[in-house]
């Protein structure tokens, strides 16, 4: 007997002197013929094949070398009936991918075997399904590319497909393409296509799913109440607005699901209701339903409003939405990671909103991405978490902070610059909003740390700390 490891044999070969091969007993793998407990083989035991006859070194070899853990290629090869025969309206198959690591259904096809031979294949993932982009933007086109050597070309449709529009042609196959929009587009039946510069019949190319392209313009100012959480960008929270006299109730309104943020408070005194449901609520000053967007996906944060009432609000799916003040989607923006926080709004009317990867966007008044800034994670982990909302002071600078990342950055609004970095030595992180005093002062709290930090916005260092816990209850 020989024993081959990864295709080589292991030492030389074993005396069968003493065994009895001529039997009519049952064959046995992984046991001895009394199956008794203690005679089971302790390991994992996979892939078994039984020969009529020995192999030669060179087969077993081959064996290990060829296909998937060395049982040949489990490919279908080019004719076989079984390509493209089976049922394309089997939604199983929408979620399953085979050996290779494509989809299944190939072109409103499906294999009916294991894999259809190998083909290339590009296959548009951003712009995503129903996603909002305005005319004269800057896109990334992202795309999945598989066996597709060479460049590439990209075109654009705006009427589900029936005609394409060169974008680019010859274009690196880096998996991502900067667009700049065309300025004549009004359509919600756009798709972006990748295709080899080389045309292969044999190829799959899919395009993406339909989307929005159409003009936006800012309305004029109106005057807000509240327009963020914290009533506005600098987070402090005060108001100089007298309560209630009394405290009973003016009015209800009944959400279809629960509602865990702020509301906001904009022209007119209405009512701007973040809901789980996915839904933002527009009421009047009354409580009267004057409209509502739906986002499809939660909404855990706040909406922001900007000097045009145009609400800014994100959900747990990663997608920011700009909403005009009569409840129509002007634009969408998708981040890498849900949105826990209210998004900020410069001077000159960047958008500034964070991800629970660690991420703070910056966006143009029209959707455009104009940079980016990541929070430090730990140990293998690369980015922080954000749920701060993200803080604004006269002068344009961006304060934000991550969990698991002990330091406050201070960032350039105008490009993503870092400005300085105040790093809190007590092991506790930013998880509230950094705060922007009247004089200037920062104030920061952080999680794991009962200290209150006051920080200097000219250079970031700690001018002092006072502890908050209360020494009476023992905290």
């Amino acid at each position: 007997m020989r024993l081959y490891l990864d295709g080589s044999q292991e030492g030389g070969d074993v005396s069968k002197a003493g065994w009895n091969l001529s039997n009519n007993n049952s064959l046995k793998i992984g046991a001895t013929r009394n199956l008794s407990a203690d005679h089971w083989f302790k390991g994992r035991i996979d892939e078994v094949r039984v020969y009529n006859r020995a192999l030669s070194g060179e087969e077993i070899q081959a064996l290990y070398e060829n296909g998937l853990g060395g049982f040949g290629d489990y490919h279908l090869q080019e004719g076989s009936p079984c390509i493209d025969a089976g049922d394309p309206d089997f939604e199983m198959f929408y979620i399953k991918t085979d050996i290779d690591g494509q989809h299944r259904v190939m072109g409103y096809h499906v294999d009916m075997g294991a894999d259809e031979f190998v083909i290339p294949m590009l296959v548009v993932t951003k712009p995503q399904g129903g996603e909002v982009w305005t005319t004269g933007s800057i896109h990334k086109i992202e795309w999945l590319s598989y066996e597709a050597p060479g460049l590439i070309d990209i075109y654009y449709s705006d009427n589900n497909g029936i005609d394409w529009v060169l974008v680019e042609e010859d274009a690196a196959n880096t998996g991502k393409y900067i667009w700049y929009l065309p300025e004549i587009i009004d359509s919600n039946q756009c798709s972006v296509l990748a295709v080899p510069g080389e045309p292969d019949i044999n190829g799959v190319f899919i395009e993406s799913s339909l989307f929005t392209i159409h003009p936006d313009s800012p309305g004029p100012v109106v005057e807000s109440q509240w327009i963020s959480l914290g009533e506005d960008f600098k987070r402090a929270g005060s108001s100089d607005v007298n309560g209630p006299e009394l405290g009973c109730v003016k009015w209800e309104f009944e959400t279809d699901g629960p509602v865990s943020a702020s509301v906001t408070v904009g022209v007119e005194g209405r009512v701007h209701i973040p809901c789980e449901d996915g839904n933002v609520y527009t009421v009047d000053a009354n409580g009267v339903l004057l409209w509502s967007c739906n986002t499809d996906s939660p909404i855990l944060s706040s909406p922001t409003i900007r000097p045009d009432g145009t609400i800014y609000v994100g959900n747990q799916d990663g997608k920011l939405y700009a909403i005009d003040i009569d409840g129509d989607v002007r634009w969408t923006y998708g981040t890498d990671g849900p949105i826990y926080s209210s998004p900020a709004v410069s001077e000159e009317g960047e958008v500034y909103v964070c991800t629970e990867t660690g991420i703070l966007y910056a966006l143009g008044e029209d959707g455009s991405k104009l940079w980016s800034f990541e929070t430090s994670g730990p140990g293998k982990i690369s980015n922080g978490a954000i749920f701060a909302s993200p803080a604004v002071d006269s002068n344009g600078t961006v304060y934000i902070g991550g969990l698991y990342d002990p330091n406050l950055y201070a960032l350039d609004g105008n490009d993503g610059s870092l400005k300085w970095v105040c790093t809190f030595g007590s092991g506790g992180w930013p998880f509230a909003s950094p705060v922007v005093g009247r004089n200037g002062v920062i104030y920061q709290t952080l999680l794991y740390d009962a200290n209150l930090y006051a920080i200097d916005s000219n250079d970031g260092h700690i001018i002092w700390a006072t502890y908050l816990s209360d020494t009476l209850s023992g905290g």
